[in-house]
């Protein structure tokens, strides 16, 4: 809902005034002419953070992360504030590193002797794989947690450490850790020793693990959603859609969730389940940018181009940012073998969104490396796929997703060469993508 600001300037304090929001009964202090102290613009900030709150609480996101952005802004050491606004970031934006940014800033104001705002931040981490962050906070504050008698940061400081290694694939410093002061016994604790178990190859007593865990936490999403992602990588099928189907029940706004069961269904080949639940996400979800995004992302995956159509229409008429609609709809003509329809497409596209394509000429440049390859056209597929590998912009998907492919059309030397830079730029990132590969 788009709000109709009526500007209403109100002395407070002599100093401020007061942007009134007629749609959403919001008033957004602001100090325009900077006439604030520090004192004052504090008490700005933290007015401000409360009535976000208000609004998130109410769904008006876009509004309420405004307000939150300027509240943080003007009282930096309000940390539930930070907490609001990460939480944003990673909820609905699935923005990661936004998160950690907003977060790690706030421990200059105490946010690392805070349990519950460590607790964010180190969740905020561990969603992003962000092991140097995450081991960072294990060797700056676990010594002061302990000085303190902290028992519960001090595990989850340890936790933190613990899971670092994990992501580095260091998988015996990271039991090492766990043992010591039982932080296996804490949720985190005992979810992380079951999936390094699953790392191992322990899938039965990896399951085993987490199922005992879902007896005791029977409402813990991150529980439903493991045990459906692992399930289906054991090929249980019908365990994975049932944990992945009370998932869903269990938080139907979610559209990740939803995504997850939709995996299940592909890879069990229930193609009628799979078009029912295409059905409830446009149904649930068609005008959330970020919802739609990520079903882009699964028609990619499933080689849907039908889908990828209905998808990348629905960006259109709903204004989204094109970005992300324009490459996955190529990549999934690539994908399902239509090379000369992504050729034809990548033509059309640049001439319908020239300022993308400008923006972004190195990711393009790899999927059209593949079409190239496959239309044989070697000499020109060469000049692009180098061109994709020098650029800055490329991200750990678009490297290990052209890796795949390359090796897919057998052509393992230029598969080597993707896979060699995804591993110096993303090493983590490549060593789970190839983990679970296997």
């Amino acid at each position: 809902m788009s709000a109709k600001f009526i500007a209403c300037f109100i002395l407070i304090s002599g100093l401020s005034s007061v942007l009134i929001s007629e749609d959403a009964g919001l008033f957004a202090l602001s100090d325009p002419q900077g006439k604030l102290n520090e004192d004052e613009k504090t008490k700005l900030g933290d007015e401000q953070i409360r009535k976000a709150i208000e609004l998130l609480q109410a769904g008006q996101h876009q509004i309420a992360t405004e307000l939150l952005h300027q509240g943080v802004e003007n009282s930096p050491s309000n940390l539930i504030g930070r907490e609001s606004l990460a939480g944003f970031y990673v909820h609905i934006l699935s923005r990661y590193d936004r998160a950690v940014e907003v977060l790690w800033d706030g421990f200059q104001y105490g946010g690392a002797k805070d349990f519950e705002y460590l607790k964010v931040a180190i969740d905020a981490a561990v969603r992003g794989r962000m092991s140097d962050r995450l081991l960072w906070l294990h060797k700056n504050y676990l010594e002061e947690a302990i000085s303190a008698d902290d028992e519960a940061r001090a595990k989850l400081l340890i936790y933190s450490g613990a899971y670092a290694y994990y992501l580095k694939g260091q998988y015996l410093q990271s039991e090492e850790l766990l043992e010591e002061r039982d932080v296996v016994g804490i949720f985190e604790g005992a979810l992380l020793q079951a999936e390094i178990r699953w790392a191992r190859g322990d899938q039965e007593d990896s399951l085993k693990k987490i199922e005992e865990l879902y007896e005791m936490f029977p409402y813990a999403p991150d529980l439903l959603s493991k045990l459906c992602e692992y399930h289906r990588e054991a090929e249980n099928y019908d365990d994975s859609r049932r944990y992945g189907a009370l998932l869903v029940m269990q938080q139907p706004s979610n559209h990740s969730f939803r995504i997850q069961l939709m995996h299940t269904y592909r890879e069990s080949g229930d193609r009628t389940a799979l078009s029912r639940e295409i059905d409830r996400m446009f149904s649930a979800f068609n005008e959330n940018e970020i919802a739609m995004r990520n079903l882009a992302f699964f028609a990619s995956a499933d080689a849907n181009i039908d889908l990828m159509h209905r998808v990348y229409e629905k960006a259109l008429t709903g204004g989204f940012n094109m970005g992300h609609f324009t490459y996955l709809l190529i990549e999934t003509y690539v994908r399902a073998g239509e090379f000369e329809g992504a050729l034809a497409n990548l033509e059309v596209l640049s001439q319908e969104s020239p300022d993308w394509f400008a923006e972004k000429p190195h990711t393009v440049a790899g999927v059209e490396a593949i079409a190239l390859y496959a239309t044989n056209d070697p000499e020109e597929a060469r000049d692009r796929l180098d061109y994709f590998l020098k650029g800055s912009g490329t991200t750990a998907r678009n490297l290990l997703q052209i890796y795949t492919m390359l090796a897919g059309l057998d052509l393992f030397e230029e598969a080597k060469m993707v896979l060699e830079e995804a591993s110096a730029r993303f090493p983590v990132q490549t060593r789970f993508y190839i983990s679970n590969s296997r």
